[in-house]
């Protein structure tokens, strides 16, 4: 996870682009802390990002060691999806 970086979406280097919006970084991070305290391990960093560009920047967040993944799976921002390919399906 170390190779992918975070950081403006139109930015050649980008690996992960920005957070949809402030409600949707607000979930992400519920997300992390719910599984946090449900006692999995988390091995990726999940924590903010500064960048030189105006945006919500999240490093991805890996879990392990979960006996039980029930509301802890992940869930993909399909908004943030189709920002970047209008003509995606979903």
């Amino acid at each position: 996870m170390a190779g992918l970086t975070v950081g403006h979406a139109l930015d050649p280097g980008t690996r992960i682009g920005p957070v949809a919006d402030a409600s949707q970084l607000a979930a992400n991070l519920g997300q992390i802390k719910k599984c946090w305290s449900k006692g999995q391990l988390l091995v990726g960093c999940g924590k903010l990002s500064k960048r030189p560009t105006t945006g919500h920047f999240l490093s991805p967040a890996l879990f392990t060691e979960a006996a039980n993944l029930a509301g802890c799976r992940a869930r993909r921002n399909r908004r943030a999806h189709r920002l970047r390919d209008p003509g995606m399906r979903l």
